[in-house]
């Protein structure tokens, strides 16, 4: 009797080591697809023609083109203000 509850408990404790196991997984899968999804947000935000965009959207994507410079270790070389 008591070695099959000894079993029972082995049986429980590997299968709550698999689920620990797969959920760590998830979670580094997760991780990696927000990576991904911010990398792609970036691209959008660095790609895009200034020239194109009304002045206020302008300054708001030169905002968000420096916030993500920082981020990644990059200096902007140019100054606060920028002409026409």
């Amino acid at each position: 009797m008591i070695a099959l509850q000894h079993e029972e408990m082995e049986k429980r404790w590997e299968l709550e080591k698999e689920k620990l196991s797969l959920n760590r997984e998830e979670v580094e899968l997760r991780k990696e697809h927000t990576k991904v999804e911010q990398l792609k947000a970036e691209a959008h935000f660095m790609g895009q023609d200034l020239d194109k965009l009304a002045p206020h959207l302008r300054e708001y994507y030169m905002t968000i083109q420096r916030e993500i410079m920082e981020r990644h270790g990059i200096r902007s070389t140019t100054g606060g203000s920028s002409s026409g």
